[in-house]
């Protein structure tokens, strides 16, 4: 039975009292005005009144969760003496459970590096805007992220959820504000005063043990990702992690190619002009004539004889999707992360929550219309008893899709559709899996379901109309296995955070007058009162009806790709294999198998989760999501230099000799039995270098030569080394375009036919020339940053393909 009103407040004015509640501080004060009818008079009445935003300062958030995971016996808590004295086999043992994979060789550096990781905290931060008491309000929110090596895990605490324990957030700002970009920034100095307190002294627990805090994540839905991150908000470029074009999401190998952008190259392109200066929410909005020639000579453009359009649309060209600096940058500019305490922050470019919710949504309306009669009828069933209600949380499509799957393949629907939802079921799963089962093999896993699951759709689904190919479909499929990798995906999930909002709204609406300058203090402290309880949250409720009801389809089985499913799509699976390439180093039978039928990967719930061969599971205490992008390039070459056999019939790679001069020496001593043939591919001028592809395939064989081309399968093999520098950067066109551009040329140069074809020929020829060329001549623009290839795409210009 809830306590009587009056109780509340006298246990609420203790608390208070004694600090264990904490008031607060007043930041950013704002101006408000507001209207109202005189009841008397009948006429409008205009008034205005100063309200500020209240911030509980970010050290005292950090002391409290200390004491309190301290108490609760969360924390390992050990002084630097007990790893002194442990023996240097047992250190290195400890760091490996830890999956440190670290290269330190001096016992008393593995000491020290096991010391250091130890007396680490990370920390989370979210925010978002919503309504309460009919006016906008932002609420900013931080939390612990569950690490192994701070915390103990459920095994040692006789199965305590120690993860869900340590991630309940804790409220950090509460602003009355409206949710655009001024009133955002306005808290930004705010912001970053807390943040740069984690540079100072440690806080001791309280035996005396350091602990040091590290902002680790921002997480959120998209448009706060993309005002953390400096995006545009929406637009071409939706991605907060890479520069991928919406309209080619649906083309995974292109998306899987998108190099990562940290924060340190966010601010280096932005302060490498002048227009940051002027300052504002976006900086390069409304420039003049002068200005624009001004930033974009800055940044070593051409601007000679250009009208404004022309200068607008190089300076577009240029930015893509930035339009500011990240915000927590924007108080320094030119100051380093690691000064401002934000050297290992990251944005997540995932966010389970609304990402499946969304991406949920979408499928499901786009899967009515692809449904016969009957097969309709049991799916709007299934739709009207559990999509049915007015507020839709993520556990409830999550919950839908699976009794879709369920009914789908027991009335034997097509049954490209029921993989759809199968693969959409199981990497839901895994994404909401804790940390303790964050495995090798999980990882696979997402990496294969993602994969599958983006193929599928393309088969279904149109790409030119479609609303499946967008930002959440691009972050589940591209982006969630890379940041699985490093961190569970539980811990970048926002289900609590976004609670806050409809805690707040009940508080206010029971013990609040919602006088203006009363509601953000009453908020604050009853949170605060209300967090002091260890009952089980709505979340995870929801999580456990979730995981019951999943548990009724069975143990997911092994991924299975089949012969006609590579053949089909080919350069996709390449790129796919290039993502797990450190799966395939250890060979065939490790984690997975060629069969009559295609190739298996063992990554179902019945195989092992971890394989001596490898891979190690990466941490993010010292892995970066640019570190992952690195570490597979990496094991991708060596997949290809060590002659390991691969899951595939044919394998693509192009090595610049420009990259490596002996190249040719190298590539004989590795394959002694293997003769380069001459390749007749055309080059720029005689100085150019050539590149040549190395195949290799599931007989283990591997040539060095210019392939057979297929008029069936087009690919793109004519290419000078120009071109493909530039397509392997990302910087022309996806591979569909070049591939019909390299086939008109191949038709005009060895078909004779009838001079009308040779008409269309030309023509289509002349087309899509054109295209790459507008291409280029708009990415030459771009390219202020790489010199080399910005040079290269002039060179392409002038050679005689360009010019016709």
């Amino acid at each position: 039975m809830p306590k009587p009103c009056v109780i509340q407040k006298q246990e609420l004015a203790k608390l208070v009292e004694s600090g264990e509640i904490l008031v607060g501080e007043k930041v950013v004060e704002t101006e408000y005005t507001s209207f109202k009818v005189d009841t008397v008079t009948n006429c409008v009445v205009r008034s205005n009144c100063k309200l500020a935003a209240q911030k509980i300062r970010l050290i005292d958030i950090r002391k409290r969760l200390l004491a309190k995971h301290e108490g609760l016996g969360l924390i390992r808590n050990q002084p630097d003496a007990y790893y002194e004295q442990l023996p240097s086999m047992q250190v290195s043992t400890k760091l490996e459970e830890l999956n440190e994979n670290t290269e330190i060789t001096k016992e008393e550096d593995l000491c020290s590096h096991l010391k250091k990781i130890s007396h680490q905290r990370f920390l989370k931060v979210w925010h978002d805007h919503s309504c309460i008491a009919n006016h906008e309000h932002f609420l900013v929110v931080v939390s612990c992220i569950y690490d192994p090596a701070f915390y103990f895990t459920p095994a040692e605490l006789g199965g305590v959820d120690v993860q869900s324990i340590v991630e309940k957030p804790e409220l950090h700002i509460l602003a009355r504000s409206n949710a655009t970009l001024e009133d955002q920034v306005l808290f930004n100095k705010s912001r970053l005063e807390c943040v740069k307190e984690l540079i100072s002294d440690p806080l001791p627990t309280s035996t005396g043990v350091p602990v040091r805090d590290i902002l680790r994540f921002f997480h959120g839905d998209g448009p706060a990702q993309q005002f953390e991150a400096g995006n545009n908000i929406g637009g071409t470029y939706p991605c907060v992690c890479c520069a991928v074009n919406a309209e080619s999401i649906s083309d995974l190998e292109y998306a899987f190619k998108c190099p990562t952008r940290t924060l340190t190259e966010r601010q280096q392109f932005v302060i490498s002009g002048c227009a940051w200066k002027k300052g504002g929410v976006n900086p390069f909005d409304k420039l003049k004539v002068a200005q624009l020639r001004k930033e974009l000579n800055e940044r070593g453009l051409k601007t000679d004889e250009k009208k404004k359009p022309e200068l607008l649309e190089m300076l577009k060209s240029t930015r893509q999707v930035i339009s500011n600096l990240p915000p927590l940058l924007q108080p320094n500019p030119k100051a380093t992360l690691d000064t401002l305490g934000l050297d290992q922050y990251e944005i997540s470019p995932c966010e389970p929550l609304h990402d499946l919710k969304s991406h949920f949504s979408n499928i499901i309306e786009e899967t009515e219309h692809l449904l016969s009669r009957n097969e309709l009828t049991e799916f709007q069933v299934i739709k009207a008893a559990v999509l049915g209600k007015a507020t839709l949380r993520c556990s409830d499509y999550r919950k839908a899709m699976i009794l879709f799957y369920l009914k789908l393949n027991e009335i034997k629907a097509d049954q490209t559709i029921v993989d759809i939802f199968q693969s959409a079921v199981h990497m839901s799963h895994l994404l909401y899996t804790s940390d303790y089962h964050r495995t090798p093999k999980a990882i696979l896993a997402l990496h294969n379901l993602s994969f599958l699951h983006g193929m599928l759709c393309t088969e279904v689904f149109s790409a030119a109309t479609s609303s499946v190919f967008g930002r959440y479909f691009h972050s589940l499929t591209t982006h969630s296995p890379i940041l699985f990798r490093i961190v569970s995906m539980r811990s970048i999930n926002t289900e609590d955070q976004e609670r806050m909002f409809g805690q707040a709204k009940m508080i206010t609406k029971a013990t609040s007058c919602n006088r203006p300058n009363e509601i953000i203090t009453n908020i604050l402290q009853r949170v605060q009162m209300e967090s002091r309880s260890h009952e089980m949250t709505v979340s995870d409720k929801d999580e456990s009806e979730v995981r019951k009801l999943h548990q009724t389809i069975g143990p997911r089985c092994n991924t299975m790709y089949s012969n006609s499913f590579i053949t089909r799509h080919a350069p996709q699976y390449q790129a796919h294999l290039e993502r797990i390439s450190d799966y395939l180093l250890p060979g065939e039978g490790t984690w997975w198998k060629q069969s009559t039928d295609g190739v298996e990967f063992l990554d179902g719930q019945v195989e092992n989760n971890v394989s001596d061969k490898g891979p190690k599971l990466m941490h993010f205490r010292t892995t970066s999501m640019r570190d992952i992008e690195i570490y597979l390039q990496q094991k991708w070459e060596d997949c290809i230099l060590s002659r390991v056999k691969l899951p595939a019939n044919d394998i693509q790679h192009y090595i610049p000799y420009e990259s490596n001069p002996d190249m040719e020496t190298m590539i004989e001593k590795t394959h002694s039995s293997i003769q380069i043939e001459d390749l007749s591919i055309p080059t720029l001028e005689c100085t150019t270098p050539i590149e040549v592809t190395v195949s290799t395939s599931m007989d283990n064989t591997v040539r060095i030569s210019q392939p057979e081309y297929s008029h069936q399968q087009p690919k793109p093999q004519y290419y000078t080394s120009l071109v493909r520098s530039l397509y392997e950067h990302n910087i022309l066109l996806p591979s569909k375009t070049l591939a019909k551009f390299d086939l008109a040329r191949h038709k005009l140069k060895n078909l004779s036919s009838s001079a009308t074809v040779n008409d269309a020929l030309q023509t289509e020829y002349t087309k899509l020339r054109l295209l790459i060329k507008n291409k280029l001549q708009k990415r030459i623009m771009e390219l202020t940053s790489d010199t080399k290839l910005q040079n290269i795409a002039k060179r392409l210009l002038s050679h005689e393909w360009m010019t016709g």
